[in-house]
């Protein structure tokens, strides 16, 4: 592992939101379908992750070896390497702390998302409803005209 070469202290969250940042851009995620859980394998083929790494490497100026990457199985994994490298002395406790601090400003947002789009489609399924609705007492009317138009058409039977 070597030493950062840059002169910005990345705070936890930001270390954690350029991760995603990138991955989503890099990956073609979006970032409701990204956790610290994603196996980093499941993203996306050798070479798109090996791009990855590389832009990772280039937007917080670090130097990941081969053999660190090959320990790394999830986007957590990446994480806390990225915060060890950056500051070696953050204790492993507090980081988990921000991670877990970040999964649950993520899961807000996420169940704020859902409710969104939950209300959404109640609106729209009300709206189909309503149209269904309509389609049939229209179609009933159509039967009820046909019906008339077929009883009208008869040949009278009067008896003479």
């Amino acid at each position: 592992m070597t030493e950062p070469t840059n002169t910005k202290n990345f705070s936890y969250a930001e270390v954690i939101e350029s991760v995603f940042a990138i991955a989503n851009i890099e990956f073609g995620h979006e970032a409701t379908t990204l956790w610290t859980d994603t196996r980093i394998s499941d993203l996306g083929d050798s070479l798109d992750v090996t791009l990855f790494f590389m832009k990772i490497e280039k937007h917080f100026f670090v130097e990941i070896t081969d053999a660190q990457i090959e320990e790394l199985k999830t986007m957590e994994d990446l994480i806390l390497l990225l915060i060890n490298i950056l500051n070696p002395s953050a204790k492993k406790e507090s980081v988990k702390t921000q991670i877990n601090a970040s999964k649950k400003q993520h899961l807000e947002k996420l169940q704020t998302e859902l409710n969104k789009l939950e209300k959404n489609i109640s609106t729209h399924r009300n709206e189909v409803n309503k149209h269904f609705d309509e389609v049939r007492k229209i179609t009933n009317k159509i039967n009820m005209i046909k019906a008339n138009i077929q009883t009208i058409s008869k040949p009278a039977n009067i008896k003479q």
